[in-house]
């Protein structure tokens, strides 16, 4: 047989015996709860239509990893042949499934028992010539795993895949799966945690044609209820209750997504399990989720609130990704070379060009500058309005030399202007600062006579950050740039929070996001990323939003420099044929010292002629 049958399933799992949390020991075929039954509905449907990978989203403690192990005892003693393997986030899961596996067999009655050749803890090999590997992908961010050396796999439960610590686990895994194979099932189920690498897994399933999204939730477990005759219904619920506006916003939700309807003994469960199980918001939004979308949280959000990080995450899913290039900094300044390349190997990127009227603030922050884990070289452009600080681009790398990365910041401040530059100057800031006025010095030489002009009207248009202490008299500064101490990273660092989170900055970079996750507020210290984690576009972005608090964002409302709402703005078309940010931005590197020439996408191999002029 090819599509899957639930009812020959479920004759095979009658004899199945488990240990269940509500109701002891049980024949699992004849008693599969709500949840049970629905997620066997959702993989047939599935299989009807052609689909043999099914990405499963789940909350905790509604039996979906029972029914999967009992799914993988099924699916090697229907089909000879069929080599398989169950791939776990830890070492302690692999031992737990594989005894589970072993208690599911001896409960099998003989005709459905296939001869056992092998069983040990990392295999399991039966007469037919079907096999089942135990594997473990790790929790480590670099694992030392390497699920690419499976031979090709026609049967496959990952499970936990979310707490997988390295997510080129997923990708390994996924180039040894069968593509033709009429029997092969996929099924890669969990909780979430977070909007990593299993997020966009998510988003992946329910836009592809080949693969099936499966949510399964509290709601759908018929035990997940208190009675009305129970204390807890009369204490959360009672006679005359009513959902809060938040309650009644994803009720409605899931009666629209999933055509069920919340009951109010589902309701008094719901508001227990929230006071006196799982009491911290985003836990219970985690890991007993109403709909998919409250599933994703930013968990281990500390010092940023968690639900205006969740947020962010999920408007910036939704927006169009930015310009990507590798930025190449040879020996002399006009040596640059910018390089159209993917993503995930870019150092700078560019989400909106240098508009001609804008204004903008720079927050750069040298490697080891704020923190001795702060090892990126980061520069964070923001476009300033009096009511808004807007991501524009952002440049990251590891390993450079401040004299680059002070041309760099030269670049960027010099396409992005007029702007306000605020460096960090602690480490290697005071070198990177001695960098640009040696350009400044350079430019007006005899050494760089054929690009004088330029490069003066370039380093010309900076203008530097002056700080000054806010209970100073008279209010005169006293240095350029941010000497980062406790106390200014404190004062930095809750002025961007408050910004962020009122909606008045706005990011568009996802790791920029991702660090804000990791930053948390320590006794006796300025908020930091945890554990070593990084923060160095947070304080990139801190630093600017300081120039903009403290010596931008006064002229602009004399100004009336006012952010529009798109929908409010009038429309206007681009019919030029090279991509607006693209055009901009090599335009303008081309004019500042760039070599006229051609430069490479190298992950295509096409060449793109650099545009002339200014644009």
């Amino acid at each position: 047989m090819s599509a899957f049958d639930p009812g020959h399933f479920t004759d095979f799992t009658n004899d199945l015996r488990i240990n269940s949390k509500e109701r002891g020991l049980i024949a699992l075929g004849s008693s599969w709860l709500g949840t049970q039954r629905r997620f066997l509905r959702e993989i047939q449907i599935g299989m009807d239509e052609g689909v043999r990978d099914f990405t499963t989203l789940k909350c905790r403690q509604i039996g979906i990893s029972t029914t999967c192990l009992a799914l993988d005892l099924y699916w090697p003693s229907q089909y000879e042949g069929m080599f398989g393997a169950i791939v776990v986030h830890d070492d302690g899961a692999r031992d737990a499934f594989r005894a589970q596996i072993e208690m599911y067999y001896e409960g099998l009655p003989a005709e459905w028992q296939v001869d056992i050749a092998q069983h040990n803890r990392n295999q399991l090999v039966l007469g037919n010539g079907s096999m089942l590997q135990y594997k473990v992908a790790g929790t480590k961010e670099k694992s030392s795993k390497n699920l690419g050396r499976s031979s090709a796999l026609a049967y496959l439960h990952a499970t936990e895949v979310a707490f997988w610590g390295d997510p080129s686990q997923v990708s390994a895994l996924k180039s040894t799966l069968a593509e033709t194979n009429p029997n092969r099932f996929y099924n890669w189920e969990t909780t979430a945690n977070g909007f990593n690498h299993f997020y966009d897994m998510w988003c992946e399933a329910k836009k592809a044609v080949s693969q099936r999204a499966i949510f399964i939730s509290w709601w759908a477990n018929e035990l997940y209820r208190k009675g009305k005759d129970t204390q807890e219904f009369r204490v959360y619920w009672g006679h005359k209750g009513r959902p809060s506006p938040e309650e009644r916003d994803w009720i409605k939700q899931v009666k629209s997504m999933y055509g069920v309807e919340i009951d109010a003994e589902q309701m008094a469960w719901f508001r227990w399990m929230r006071a006196e199980k799982v009491t911290d918001e985003m836990d219970l939004m985690q890991e007993f989720p109403p709909t998919e979308d409250h599933a994703f949280v930013a968990t281990g959000s500390k010092f940023f609130t968690g639900q205006h990080v969740s947020d962010a995450y999920k408007r910036i899913t939704t927006e169009p990704g930015p310009q990507s290039y590798r930025i190449h900094i040879g020996s002399e300044f006009t040596d640059t070379r910018l390089i159209e390349c993917m993503d995930r190997v870019a150092t700078l990127r560019v989400w909106e060009e240098p508009q001609a009227g804008a204004f903008y603030v720079l927050g750069a922050d040298p490697a080891y500058g704020s923190s001795d884990t702060s090892d990126n070289y980061n520069v964070e452009v923001y476009r300033a309005y009096a009511n808004r600080l807007e991501q524009v681009a952002e440049f990251a790398q590891v390993d450079m030399s401040t004299y680059a990365f002070a041309w760099v910041v030269v670049y960027l401040a010099g396409a992005y202007e007029p702007s306000i530059l605020n460096c960090e100057m602690n480490g290697p800031g005071e070198a990177v600062l001695r960098e640009i006025q040696n350009l400044k010095k350079l430019a007006g030489s005899a050494l760089t006579r054929e690009r004088s002009a330029t490069m003066k009207d370039v380093v010309g248009k900076i203008r530097q950050y002056y700080y000054r202490r806010m209970d100073s008299i008279g209010g005169m500064p006293s240095a350029m740039h941010t000497l980062t101490t406790e106390r200014t990273k404190d004062v930095m660092m809750n002025l961007y929070k408050d910004y962020f989170e009122r909606g008045i900055l706005v990011p568009h970079s996802r790791r920029l996001i991702d660090e804000m996750k990791a930053v948390v507020r320590e006794e006796g210290r300025a908020p930091a990323g945890s554990g070593g984690a990084k923060d160095d576009r947070v304080m990139g972005s801190a630093l600017a939003g300081l120039a903009w608090n403290d010596q931008l964002r006064t002229r602009l409302i004399a100004q009336n420099v006012i952010w529009i709402p798109p929908e409010e703005r009038p429309k206007i078309e681009d019919h030029r044929g090279e991509p607006v940010v693209s055009r901009a931005v090599r335009t303008y590197l081309e004019t500042i010292g760039v070599k006229r020439g051609l430069i490479q996408a190298p992950q295509t191999g096409t060449r793109v002629a650099m545009p002339r002029g200014r644009g």
